[in-house]
């Protein structure tokens, strides 16, 4: 199997023996340059342990303390930069100063500025620190978006608007090397969090399975959860680490036989069972017996189909089902049935819109799906088009549609290879139990390196294996003293951490970042070889890797990730819409609803089409399901693909996701506000502040408010509220025409008299409410009428998309929020983009080619 001791032991041919020894040498240059400020020459874990599982915590803790300082704190790294310029700050002060005292200074100067900020107070020379080049940094931001002079006050030319802007910016510009000169670049060290260390173990040792679910959640911090100062180290953590890290070993280390695959042919009809007869015991009809032909059952969604009490899956692994189904009565409407797995006795399903087929007719057909499943489970099928309110006990006598199982077949475990890839991974071919001394060097010496993902230390190895020895002196057999040693391995800062010392980054770190970046998880061996090699920090080789990554399936882990928290998609479904004002809501639409969106990012991102597309596009990724609920015709089938939209239709874009319209309301009414919100901080990268504290005598008086939108104007008119308001509600009002879960309306949803919860969906209860009011003036953007013309003032203003787009993944890719100095990166990447409209890939490749990308 090709790892990395190809790059460290491989064949003993010219070139192997160089990268070899160039393994070698930047393995003692990494111990060395460790052990320069860490003594990991003697842990504490060498004496005798006599629990060795509660050992094992504080030595950990110990050296994870020793490894940073101080666990997820801040490093300070010098780095070049250039010398402070007192006249380059002298002279930006006299060119701005006569710009501030004819517009801002009536506001913001004297004892009570206004909104306490106070041009006074200003420091001069924003190299000063990073408190004053923030300060700066704020006045840039209020002056590009146009916030100030605020709109009711004397507006500026626009060239000298621009020209104080651009002074602005460029002492921004020194600052930031200035400060770098003085005070170096701010070094988070990253621990993996729950996502990157799941996906690590799964491509490691090839193993299934959630082995986080223990793990207390990931601090969030600048929009995601993967940013180095939120993802702190905790004594809960590390214990848990400690009891995860026993199952992983458990899991991925075979001792005995092969287990044998075998094949089980199954009807659903149960054995010395009556059939559509009343049950002896209860009296009822068993709603999911009932016969059609022979042995054909009819399955319906008052009652799934009991297949574990035929089959539990005898060991842990992947097994293959096979369907034979049809359809009846459906008069010609395909009806379907998902296929799920997990325990499904309690409920507790897997369900995933890939496990789903689609039966039309009478004519049986097969259909198979392969789930991972843990020891005893099993799986379950489910009809959810069919009726699920009609009483068990009439089941048997229901004439409408139904699905008929024919047959089921279940193959497992399906094993393609022995040992399998996670005793491989450690062990190479041998399945025994008793290792030399020898052998278990080279093992810890080849496991480390992988996991470690460079290679490893030899003083951690020499550790590793005092570890190992110890063991046996306490009288452990070999193969339990290296399980130990391994274990110490799954809980060390070099495995849990992303190791990036300050400055510009190793070709080794680089792998690192780059994989956790696009894959969430470790890099794989052509990225190690190329690291070992030196050769992936070369601009060509990393943009033929950014391309080759964003074409492997393991792109959609950083879709999925990274879309699920900058538009909060992950939040579908968290706030239920009420049943009795949409009843059209179900769990199918929900998927259907977040697969989109997932989706749509991956088409841009694959096939590098226009950032434009966020704002307007003429497709979108459907299925039948959301089709319908767009009312979009011609789509057919469960599977999300690639619809061109029609002409006239509101579709397009980002906004007009129900994904996204859904996480922005309360399941009840819409929210102008939140949704207002939204749009600024996720679309167009203008973050809004907190709403100020206001005693209850201050709240506004909206009463005699008919709509949402006289409701948003009488608010306003508190100035407190105003401030504030003014710039956001008008990008809420823009989306009203789209409901809770993302339909059109043209008139809002008002329920009945005494309606009342039911699970009927052919039970209205609702009718027509007023209109909706879509109209508003924008603050930089200009009056709108409707969505459409909202969304062209979008186009116009299209930069702020790009560069808030860029700064999202900017963020996510290096782990740490951005700052001024950062502004240059990301607008010469930005205005790239948007001058020669460049695609989404090649604004990843960019960020990954940019020097934030490569420094740490």
């Amino acid at each position: 199997m090709t790892n990395l001791t190809v790059c460290v032991t491989g064949d003993e041919s010219a070139p192997a023996r160089k990268e070899r020894g160039a393994a070698r040498k930047e393995r003692d240059r990494w111990s060395n340059a460790r052990h320069s400020h860490v003594n990991l020459s003697k842990p504490s874990w060498r004496g005798r342990i006599f629990d060795r599982t509660h050992a094992l915590l504080p030595a950990i803790a110990g050296f994870v303390i020793s490894f940073f300082v101080v666990p997820c704190s801040a490093v300070r790294a010098l780095a070049d930069g250039a010398s402070a310029s007192q006249g380059s700050a002298n002279a930006a002060h006299q060119e701005i100063t006569p710009f501030f005292k004819q517009h801002c200074h009536d506001c913001h100067r004297g004892d009570e500025p206004e909104g306490g900020f106070s041009l006074e107070e200003l420091g001069r020379d924003p190299s000063a620190s990073r408190d004053t080049a923030g300060q700066w940094q704020k006045v840039s931001e209020l002056l590009i978006l146009g916030e100030m002079p605020p709109p009711e006050a004397t507006r500026p030319k626009q060239d000298e608007l621009d020209a104080v802007i651009e002074r602005i910016n460029s002492e921004l510009q020194r600052a930031a090397k200035v400060l770098r000169s003085k005070e170096g670049n701010e070094v988070i060290f990253r621990r993996l969090n729950k996502t990157q260390f799941n996906a690590t173990i799964h491509d490691l040792f090839g193993l299934e399975g959630d082995f986080v679910a223990s793990f207390p959640n990931d601090g969030v911090e600048h929009g995601f959860n993967n940013i180095g100062s939120g993802l702190l180290l905790s004594a809960s953590q590390l214990e848990a680490y400690l009891e995860i890290a026993d199952v992983i070993l458990d899991k991925a280390i075979v001792t005995g036989e092969r287990p044998k695959t075998e094949k089980l042919s199954l009807k659903l009809v149960e054995p010395d069972s009556p059939r559509g007869e009343p049950d002896p015991k209860s009296g009822r009809v068993r709603p999911y017996l009932t016969d059609y032909q022979g042995d054909d059952v009819i399955i319906s969604r008052s009652g799934i189909p009991p297949i574990y009490r035929r089959f539990r899956a005898p060991v842990e692994g992947q097994y293959r089902i096979r369907i034979t189904a049809y359809a009846i009565r459906n008069q010609g409407e395909r009806l379907r049935l998902e296929v799920h797995h997990g325990n499904t006795w309690t409920r507790t399903l897997v369900p995933t819109l890939d496990g789903q087929v689609e039966v039309a007719d009478e004519t049986p057909r097969s259909f198979e799906f392969t789930g991972f499943l843990k020891k005893s489970q099993s799986f379950g099928l489910s009809p959810p088009d069919l009726s699920n309110w009609v009483k068990p006990e009439l089941i048997a006598a229901y004439g409408g549609p139904g699905i008929v199982i024919k047959d089921i077949e279940i193959v497992g475990p399906l094993i393609d290879q022995w040992p399998p890839r996670s005793h491989q991974v450690i062990f190479g071919d041998a399945v025994k139990e008793s290792y030399s001394d020898l052998e278990v060097e080279e093992i810890l010496d080849r496991f480390a390196s992988r996991a470690f993902r460079r290679p490893a230390p030899q003083s951690e190895v020499d550790a590793y294996f005092d570890l190992y020895q110890q063991a046996r002196l306490d009288g452990d057999n070999s193969l339990a003293a290296l399980k130990h040693s391994l274990k110490a391995v799954l809980c060390s800062p070099y495995f849990l951490y992303l190791y990036e010392e300050p400055g510009k980054l190793d070709d080794f770190a680089l792998a690192s970042r780059l994989s956790y970046f696009l894959w969430c998880s470790m890099p794989d061996d052509q990225l190690l070889r190329l690291a070992a090699r030196n050769q992936l920090s070369q601009p060509e080789v990393l943009q033929q890797q950014v391309a080759r990554m964003i074409a492997d399936p393991r792109i959609g882990r950083f879709v999925n990730d990274f879309v699920g928290q900058w538009l909060s998609v992950d939040l579908v479904g968290e706030m239920q819409a009420d049943s009795r004002l949409y009843p059209e809501y179900d769990e199918y639409l929900e998927r259907s609803m977040r697969a989109e969106t997932q989706q749509f990012f991956r088409e841009i991102l694959v096939n590098d089409l226009s950032i434009d597309n966020f704002i307007d596009s003429d497709f979108s990724m459907l299925n039948e399901r959301l089709a319908d609920h767009y009312r979009i015709p011609g789509v057919e089938g469960g599977q999300i693909r690639r619809v061109e939209l029609p002409v006239g239709s509101h579709r397009g874009g980002l906004l007009t996701h129900a994904s996204i319209l859904n996480v922005t309301s309360n399941g009840t009414t819409t929210s102008p506000v939140v949704r207002g919100v939204w749009v600024l901080e996720n679309i167009l990268g203008m973050p809004t502040l907190p709403p100020p504290p206001i005693s209850t005598d201050l709240e506004p008086d909206i009463r005699g408010a008919t709509t949402i939108k006289m409701q948003m104007e009488m608010h306003r008119q508190l100035s407190q509220c105003n401030v504030c308001h003014r710039k956001i509600d008008p990008y809420g009002l823009a989306l009203e025409n789209f409901d809770v879960i993302g339909g059109w309306r043209e008139r809002y949803r008002n329920l009945k008299p005494g309606a009342k919860p039911t699970a009927r969906k052919d039970v209205i209860q609702y009718v027509d409410g007023p209109p909706v009011e879509s109209f508003a003036d924008a603050p930089n953007f200009g009056q709108f009428v409707g969505f459409e013309s909202f969304r062209e003032r979008l186009m116009e203003n299209k930069h702020r998309v790009v560069r808030c787009v860029a700064e999202k993944i900017m963020t996510y890719a290096i782990g740490r929020g951005l700052d001024f100095a950062d502004d240059e990166a990301i607008d010469s990447i930005a205005d790239a983009l948007e001058q020669h409209d460049l695609g989404l890939q090649t604004l990843v490749e960019q960020i990954v080619l940019s020097d934030a990308f490569h420094t740490n």
